[in-house]
């Protein structure tokens, strides 16, 4: 910090509590009797800088002039709001730098209760400030109260986060303008070539590993020995039967030619990031992979014949669902499902659950996760508001589903239901009901009934239907929206919606759009529709 810094000048200038330990001649003008003494015992609000030197400039051995104490923004009464809840408390009333003053004062005193208290408090906040920086609106209504409570350190931090979430939307903007420059230097042949030759090869080469149990293993011997080169020898080790050499040697020179694995030498190879995760049971790749093999590849071989015999019509209402039963089938759609989950942007990143929790009767459901599989959309509400009483967060999914995932997982305050979202919704007058990436599966007429079941149970003006999926732009869908419409479409019957069609689809059943939450690195956005 520098000696010119303005904001250590105006921390330094913040007044604190002092008694006088002695009478003192001539220093009664801080009280306003210019002439007068101070006399011992006289309790005084002095600048910090002049309070510290007070109290510290005394002569080894003598009494010290002044006893500080703790500043009344930083009182027993200040500390028991920022406990119960730190946002609704305003800091520049306090004291415009509340954290630099904070920082200073507690040089001088040995608070270790005070410590714990301010960083919860800065880290409780930080996340609000970010929540309303990333968002657009986030300065409107009532964010406004918010913003003007925060002391000078969180205005810096709401500036850089509103700066640099205004340079990623630029950014974002930018590149999709760009639309993949390396693509635009390849041939027509090349393109055709990568699409229909080199990814296939690699998806077929990768799964034999995986059956093997190779990746599992290399992941597990990377753990022990990171980045150590493995010769093809102790890869055929680690196989769990037996596999010709050559047969593996060929799938691991195209794997590594594609950069999943790196050679290092004469059938020798290294793990990258990408070949580990493969390994690695949390990650859910492998069978991501599989589900590729088993569904998403068959399905799209089939696509073309099946729009060919039946007209070219879009092919919605053909539940694929009941094939997901299966076992093996069930596990890799679900690991497709969480791998998804956990790779997109979270809501709690996308729409401001303040506004959500504000206003909420807590004696009461907040927040409805319907078709919410493992809970991990309710877990980030809990995550972003940690002090909110059990049983208020509620997932809800089929009994094989609530029964079978994600149980170590889910904090023991949420609930889970079992649930067929096309029967009669037993949980009434909650504050949300939330589908995450539910409709897309399926067509109008069987989103309009699952939407009426959550209707007939909302408290008007105070329920809300959020639905967090794709949002297609009238112009200008990424790469990523567009593949999942089509997966959904080959794979599900499905489809991805416009703005204009979840809009045309809400108004059918009786709803309002009332705002649509986006970020510019997000896929999906929020909507959010209440009663109209």
């Amino acid at each position: 910090m520098s000696y010119y810094d303005i904001d250590s000048i105006l921390t330094d200038a913040q007044k604190l509590p002092c008694t006088f330990e002695l009478e003192v001649p001539g220093l009664g003008i801080l009280e306003g009797n210019p002439g007068d003494n101070i006399k011992a015992g006289t309790r005084i609000d002095l600048p910090l800088w002049l309070g510290e030197m007070l109290s510290i400039g005394a002569r080894l051995g003598t009494s010290r002039l002044v006893t500080l104490d703790i500043p009344s923004a930083l009182s027993e009464r200040v500390m028991n709001a920022l406990k119960a809840d730190p946002r609704t408390v305003d800091l520049r009333a306090l004291a415009p730098h509340f954290y630099s003053l904070s920082e200073r004062v507690l040089e001088l005193f040995e608070e270790e209760e005070m410590v714990d208290v301010l960083i919860n408090t800065f880290k409780k906040r930080a996340s609000e400030i970010a929540d309303h920086a990333h968002n657009p609106k986030g300065a409107l209504g009532d964010g406004v109260e918010f913003l003007r409570g925060l002391d000078e350190t969180e205005r810096q931090l709401f500036r850089v986060a509103h700066d640099s979430a205004k340079e990623t939307r630029i950014w974002a903007g930018e590149a999709k303008k760009s639309s993949s420059p390396s693509r635009r230097l390849e041939t027509p042949f090349e393109q055709g070539w990568a699409i229909t030759f080199e990814g296939p090869g690699l998806v077929a080469g990768r799964q034999p590993l995986q059956d093997l149990g190779i990746w599992t293993k290399w992941t597990e011997a990377d753990r022990q020995n990171p980045g150590a080169a493995r010769t093809l020898d102790k890869l055929l080790s680690w196989a769990h039967t037996t596999c010709e050499p050559n047969l593996l040697r060929r799938f691991l020179r195209h794997i590594a030619a594609l950069y999943v694995i790196q050679e290092m030498g004469v059938a020798t190879w290294q793990s990258t990031p990408t070949s580990l995760a493969l390994g690695a049971q949390e990650t859910h790749a492998g069978e991501v992979i599989k589900a590729g093999l088993d569904h998403s590849i068959p399905c799209g071989r089939n696509l073309a014949r099946f729009l060919a015999k039946n007209g070219y019509k879009e092919p919605l209402g053909i539940s694929s669902f009941d094939n997901y039963h299966h076992p093996e089938a069930g596990g890799s759609f679900q690991g497709v499902m969480t791998s998804l989950t956990q790779y997109k942007m979270i809501w709690t990143d996308v729409y401001d659950t303040q506004h959500l929790v504000a206003g909420a009767d807590l004696t009461k459901p907040l927040f409805v996760d319907v078709g919410g599989a493992q809970g991990f959309d309710a877990q980030r509400l809990l995550d972003r508001h940690p002090d909110l009483p059990v049983g208020v967060l509620i997932v809800q999914d089929l009994p094989e589903v609530v029964t079978t995932h994600g149980k170590e997982k889910l904090d023991s305050r949420i609930r889970k239901m079992a649930h067929d979202f096309f029967q009669p919704q037993p949980i009434t007058g909650a504050r949300a009901y939330f589908f995450h990436a539910v409709p897309h599966d399926w067509p109008n007429a069987d989103v309009a009934r699952m939407f009426a079941e959550v209707k007939k149970v909302m408290t008007p003006g105070y329920s809300k239907l959020l639905i967090y999926e794709v949002v297609l732009p009238a112009q200008g869908a990424t790469h990523l929206m567009t593949t999942l419409d089509l997966a959904l479409m080959s794979c599900t019957s499905g489809l991805e919606r416009t703005e204009e069609a979840w809009r045309a689809l809400l108004k059918e059943g009786g709803f309002k759009v009332t705002s649509i939450s986006r970020h510019p690195m997000a896929v999906e956005g929020v909507i959010e529709a209440e009663i109209g």
